[in-house]
């Protein structure tokens, strides 16, 4: 009988526990800055994806050979890009790298992004994320080997990562 009395009041004090967490004790995730979502698709057939072989990412300025690589991805369709949230434009280069009768072949492009940064209050387990208004795009094709043909945005604030914000054509 006294076993059964603790398994109660045990089983009582972890439930009560349990519920007695408010919700701005748990961060769900919500507090992050999105990154912008850019899919890439076919340039001949434009409803199909179309996954690269490797994109190498820069923020720009790039110093001559000194540049960092941010972001490198292989073997996708989809890149994400984060905005530097204390400025109100971002400049990456992406460099694309084809294989062509085990060539490489590389083209590079540069994304310009001009937004309009704003912090928003999520929880006080979360935090502040930031969000992205009024963003814009500009693509760099002064390059001789280019590879963007078509940029298409699909939203002009940047707010999550759940759907594309804009598409590639290549």
């Amino acid at each position: 009988m006294i076993n059964l009395k603790k398994t109660y009041l045990i089983a009582f004090v972890g439930i009560a526990s349990f519920f007695s967490c408010e919700k701005d004790d748990i961060c769900d995730g919500q507090a992050v800055t999105p990154n912008v979502r850019i899919e890439l698709y076919d340039k001949a057939n434009s409803t199909v994806l179309k996954p690269f072989f490797k994109i190498e990412c820069f923020v720009s300025p790039e110093i001559e050979n000194d540049s960092i690589k941010v972001i490198e991805y292989f073997n996708k369709s989809e890149i994400q890009l984060p905005l530097n949230i204390a400025s109100n434009k971002t400049i990456w280069n992406l460099k694309l790298f084809e294989i062509v009768n085990n060539d490489t072949i590389i083209k590079t492009n540069q994304l310009t992004f001009n937004y309009t940064p704003k912090t928003e209050y999520v929880s006080k387990a979360c935090g502040y994320k930031t969000v992205f208004e009024n963003v814009s795009t500009t693509v760099n094709n002064n390059e001789v080997d280019y590879w963007i043909t078509n940029y298409t945005p699909l939203t002009n604030n940047i707010t999550n990562e759940e759907n594309p914000h804009a598409k590639i054509y290549y």
